[in-house]
């Protein structure tokens, strides 16, 4: 499974980048029609994607192979970066991401394609949970020695339940008869890639009134 979803990875990636470059108005002017059958088709293929590198880190994880860099990282621009590619997401939904980040954010040291991977899985739940013309507000700020990083949106929430059960494997959210697409591995990946780093990851929530994802990174 571990080899099919390598090979799976490749030709997905190439589709993404085909599908942003056309969506980016490269190849000339989209009908409306054209722009959303295409957004939906790049929603799809990156959403796939996604769950194929999720994959790919479990079994890595499971393996004892994955194996983390210390880097320093500037946690600023790598949040503008993933919010960068999930808005083609966003905007399919005509959905609105805003940032806040602090102008004198310290550097994190880490694995920077691990903590994009946890950014864009948070990103792209946030999009999915969040109904069309919704708000999503990311910011990232100092607090004493970590690095804090908040993604809010106006989806609907969850109970105290599904809180419970968020960060477990294969554990999914939503409503039974309208739930997205998954294998219930994204969460439960984030919270283990962000342990790993030395930092910590919760979730606020009310049924109705959005959700808050906080990851906290130390920032030495």
């Amino acid at each position: 499974m571990a080899t099919l979803a390598h090979d799976l990875r490749s030709p997905l990636w190439g589709g993404k980048q085909v599908l942003e470059h056309i969506l980016g108005g490269k190849m000339g002017e989209l009908s409306e029609e054209l722009q959303s059958i295409l957004s939906t088709l790049s929603r799809s293929n990156l959403r796939l994607l996604n769950m194929v590198k999720n994959f790919l880190d479990m079994h890595r994880l499971q393996a004892g192979s994955l194996v983390l860099s210390q880097a320093r990282i500037d946690p600023g621009q790598l949040v503008l970066e993933c919010v960068a590619e999930i808005n083609i997401l966003a905007k399919s939904r005509s959905q609105k991401i805003t940032c806040h980040l602090d102008s004198n954010l310290r550097a994190c040291r880490g694995d920077r394609d691990s903590l994009s991977r946890v950014l864009l899985n948070l990103l792209d739940n946030a999009v999915k949970y969040t109904g069309d013309g919704g708000t999503i507000s990311v910011s990232a700020g100092n607090r004493h020695e970590t690095v804090q990083i908040t993604i809010t949106d106006s989806g609907q929430g969850m109970s105290p339940e599904a809180i419970q059960r968020l960060f477990r494997p294969f554990s999914r959210v939503g409503s039974t008869s309208n739930q997205p697409e998954g294998w219930g591995l994204g969460l439960y990946l984030c919270k283990k890639l962000i342990e790993a780093h030395g930092g910590q990851i919760g979730c606020r929530s009310q049924l109705g009134s959005g959700t808050t994802i906080t990851v906290t990174l130390p920032a030495p």
